[in-house]
């Protein structure tokens, strides 16, 4: 009886010590970075004006911008959005280049294409995140607001905006 007790013991603390091990929090860091392009501030400053007139939002809002750039195509395409879940700023999908601050929200910036719009400062941010959550926190969340945008060097024309009811006036009455 005592050797079977023993054994329900050793068992029971090897998984408590297993279940602390999925808890470790890690720490990343990003570059701040800076518009290097000031035809982008008014783009930006449209997302901002947008989440500013909600009345209701997370706060872990966060808003994100990448480029991408087909082979031989001479134009980008710039996608802003937002996020509400700081996790997968890290969902190993793809990494931040950096990221920074504008009138209080937090910018991620995605895809080495977007490095023609910024440049990195010598600060960095530092974020908290538990590695073992970001696999399963990968959600393609389309009830976000999002703007595309083609780019011709330092020309933006929208393409495309998609804006979910729930972020409509009538839906942020008091």
């Amino acid at each position: 009886m005592r050797n079977y007790l023993l054994l329900i013991i050793s068992c029971m603390i090897l998984n408590s010590c297993n279940s602390q091990s999925q808890f470790t929090i890690k720490f990343k860091q990003l570059s701040i970075l800076s518009v290097e392009n000031e035809n982008l501030i008014p783009l930006i400053d449209s997302a901002v004006r947008f989440y500013d007139n909600i009345e209701q939002k997370s706060d872990s809002l966060f808003i994100t911008i990448s480029t991408s750039k087909r082979p031989g195509q001479d134009y980008s395409i710039l996608l802003i959005s937002s996020n509400e879940h700081p996790i997968t700023i890290f969902d190993g999908y793809s990494d931040p280049i950096g990221c920074f601050y504008y009138k209080n929200y937090l910018f991620v910036v995605y895809e080495k294409e977007s490095e023609q719009f910024f440049s990195s400062t010598n600060t960095k941010k530092s974020f908290r995140y538990d590695p073992h959550i970001k696999e399963k926190l990968f959600v393609i969340d389309d009830s976000q607001p999002y703007w595309y945008y083609y780019c011709f060097g330092d020309f933006f024309v929208l393409l495309s905006e998609c804006i979910s009811p729930k972020y409509m006036p009538q839906h942020n009455d008091k």
